[in-house]
């Protein structure tokens, strides 16, 4: 056998290249195409079938959409007639002869003629009323008696009468449909009965029922498919069958298998040779089950998969035996360049889905930080900032406090409320930056608004945005929404003031004061600004040793206590002491290790300082020396006593909650809750109520507040003890101790 050589021109030959080599790269390349090619037509089978299925999936959705504004048409059709008084009197006449009985009757069937129009877009060919009182038949063209309505009326099965009428007595204010082939003669046939006197608390003995136009209904669901073996049924969430339609030429034992699958809830999508589409319905939760022969999807692709193969076939023909050698030649390092490039893609793909799936969490839990105050460094700010993307020259921020509520009050408001707000406030609120919020456990957001620097009054713009949101609320869903601002910050290392300025102007906030910035507040002319809040971040600065906080902390203090307030002497030394109490627990909490590190005269200083006339500058200098002390890793081991120390004097307060406790004491929500079960033997949400009520219990005992002479009214008891709700309050109260408030406070009076 001949070999090939070459030479590259340097006079060093090239390693020679055999025929039978040549040949069989050929062949392998062959075989590759063809690998290739059947991968391609069967991947291009699936993505057709599949498109197929996808196709018919959607077609069953846009069915069931109509079928529920189908029964949404019938039932408002029904309470219609239930608001009609005359309606009312009539069903609730107890005989025929009854004085004004017959020109009732009349008037009701020209009421049910001119009502008929509202049922001209629904599948349905007649409609009746059944009188339980009279037993008379009425519509808007018959008024009979019902048994000679059954036996005269159409070709019904005669010695069915009284199986029909039991179904019409046993029917129930649900919108349930009956299998009536048996008394209508025809196949297939469903009834919708509803007992009217079940809709509402009114007293209408009357039962409606809708006769469906089965063969308008199986064209609707069925008419897409050129094929009489197709299948429907549909189930409620009790497992009642409510409808069946099918083609001529379906197998009476493939219904019967198609009914039992439904029945049995699987959530297979094959049954044999039936493929079975699955979907559900937003009104009622009826489950619908489409049953198609697998082989209709195969007969959709038959064209395909002829010129697909015809195609692959002229491909493979047309190679000839040099491409093969060139492209074996350098195809084998391609391919495996390839295969890593693309494991190398999923694997990138991979964790940039993993990060993605964690970046709401990683938002949230910044955000909780940042407006905490808890990021101690310079840099972890800068990384924040960068991670949310707003970071950059000249941009300045503003946290928003909001919270809305329904006009309405009932169960679902407050999930239909944090739906809304969650699809509204980001879109409302957003700028050229990201905005972003999260949700506290009293259902209100806290948002950190970004603006750049060619705004030129934020606070204006966000007030612009604010009340737009605001009115499309009111004006679309009834929902009133209330928002409180803090003050603008340049740099985002003093938005726990911010936050602390939003939430506190949150709740002065009303109807005529939907957005209220923190500085239109009217803060009391000698009153103290030093609260809670405000004495727990102080110390946690001090004891995170995080000078620069603490160092804005006192520039705080001092605007709020000398600049926007005038104090007098004795309500100064109120606030020194007060903040010298801080400073004590700070002290106090002093690792024992420091002072065997030669820092023993430091304390001794402090100490001096301490036991001195304090003033808001010294108190300052002692904070920052005290900061020198602690780690920024520092925790309290156990601060339940804290909590519920803190409880205790602020239930009242109706925002208080886990995710707010957390803030407040520095401990992630889920190992507070945690804590608060093991050391205390019940969970957060059950102490703060017992506490709220047993207060309330109190103050309704007590004749110093809510005694015989007091004039004032229980329903402020509830906003005192924290609750949103004087609906809420009196549910709680009732199934704590038994009895309603005002009932606890009439049995006060009786005793005495």
């Amino acid at each position: 056998m001949k070999a090939i050589t070459h030479n590259n021109g340097t006079g060093q030959e090239i390693k020679p290249v055999s025929i039978v080599r040549i040949a069989l790269s050929y062949c392998i390349f062959l075989l590759l195409c063809l690998a290739l090619g059947s991968g391609l037509y069967f991947s291009a089978n699936k993505s057709a079938r599949d498109g197929f299925w996808n196709h018919h999936s959607a077609l069953l959705s846009n069915n069931v959409i109509a079928m529920d504004h189908y029964l949404a048409t019938l039932d408002s059709y029904t309470r219609q007639l239930t608001n009609d008084s005359t309606f009312i009197r009539f069903t609730n006449m107890k005989d025929l002869y009854e004085r004004g009985y017959i020109i009732t009757a009349n008037t009701i069937m020209q009421t049910l003629t001119s009502r008929t129009f509202s049922l001209a877009n629904v599948p349905i060919t007649e409609s009746h009323i059944y009188l339980k009182n009279t037993e008379y038949i009425i519509s808007a063209s018959q008024f009979t008696e019902v048994r000679q309505f059954y036996m005269d009326y159409k070709t019904w099965a005669k010695t069915q009468y009284q199986n029909w009428l039991n179904i019409i007595l046993s029917a129930t204010a649900s919108e349930r449909n009956y299998d009536t082939s048996a008394f209508y003669g025809v196949d297939g046939q469903y009834t919708l009965i509803r007992d009217i006197d079940d809709i509402f608390l009114k007293s209408i003995p009357a039962v409606i029922w809708f006769d469906w136009d089965i063969k308008a209904l199986t064209q609707q669901f069925l008419g897409d498919f050129q094929d009489d073996r197709v299948i429907l049924a549909a189930v409620c969430p009790e497992n009642k069958l409510q409808l069946v339609l099918h083609g001529g030429a379906a197998d009476p034992q493939d219904i019967l298998r198609i009914i039992t699958f439904a029945l049995t809830m699987k959530t297979d999508e094959t049954l044999g040779e039936y493929h079975v589409l699955q979907t559900e319905s937003t009104r009622g939760r009826w489950r619908y089950y489409l049953a198609v022969p697998e082989e209709l999807s195969a007969q959709v692709l038959y064209v395909n998969n002829l010129l697909f193969l015809a195609g692959l076939a002229l491909a493979l023909l047309g190679g000839t035996a040099i491409i093969v050698l060139q492209v074996r030649h350098y195809a084998l390092p391609i391919r495996q360049l390839g295969s890593k490039l693309e494991k190398a893609q999923d694997y990138q793909a991979q964790l940039e889905g993993e990060l993605d799936s964690h970046k709401p969490f990683l938002y949230t839990s910044y955000l909780r930080l940042m407006l905490s105050g808890h990021v101690a460094s310079e840099s972890e700010f800068n990384y924040m900032l960068k991670f949310f993307g707003i970071d950059g020259e000249g941009l300045c921020y503003m946290v928003l406090y909001c919270s809305a509520y329904s006009q309405n009050e009932q169960e679902s408001d407050s999930l239909l409320i944090t739906r809304i707000l969650r699809e509204k406030l980001a879109t409302a609120c957003r700028t050229k930056f990201p905005t972003y919020s999260y949700m506290t456990l009293d259902k209100s957001f806290v948002t950190l608004v970004t603006f750049g620097p060619e705004t030129d009054d934020p606070l204006m713009d966000l007030q612009a945005r604010v009340v737009k949101l605001h009115d499309e609320l009111l004006a679309q869903y009834n929902v009133w929404f209330y928002a409180g601002v803090g003050t603008l910050c340049s740099h985002p290392f003093t938005l726990w003031e911010s936050y602390e300025q939003a939430r506190a102007a949150s709740r002065y906030a009303s109807k005529n004061h939907v957005f209220l910035p923190y500085e239109m507040i009217s803060k009391e002319a000698v009153g103290v600004y030093y609260p809670i809040e405000i004495s727990v971040k102080l110390l946690h600065f001090i004891t995170s040793g995080n000078q620069k906080q603490v160092t804005e902390m006192f520039a705080l203090i001092y605007r709020e206590n000398f600049t926007e307030r005038a104090l007098p002497l004795n309500m100064l030394n109120y606030l020194l002491s007060d903040i010298r109490n801080t400073l004590m627990k700070a002290r106090f909490s002093v690792p024992a290790g420091a002072e065997a590190d030669g820092a023993q005269r430091s304390l001794e200083q402090i100490d001096e300082y301490l036991a001195q006339q304090v003033t808001l500058p010294l108190c300052e200098r002692i904070a920052l020396a005290l900061c020198g002390f602690f780690s920024e890793t520092a925790k309290p081991s156990n601060p339940i006593p804290e909590i519920k120390e803190y409880l205790l004097k602020n239930y009242g307060d109706p925002s208080i909650c886990l995710s707010m406790l957390s803030n407040q004491f520095h401990i992630s929500e889920s190992y507070l809750s945690h804590l608060f079960k093991e050391k205390t033997g019940e969970n957060f949400s059950t102490h703060l109520e017992k506490l709220r009520l047993n207060e309330a219990a109190k103050r309704l005992k007590s004749p110093e507040l809510y005694g015989k002479r007091n004039k004032q009214s229980i329903n402020s008891l509830y906003q005192e003890v924290g609750y949103n709700s004087a609906v809420t309050f009196r549910r709680a109260f009732k199934k704590h101790f038994g009895i309603t408030p005002s009932e606890m406070r009439a049995g006060v009076k009786a005793k005495r």
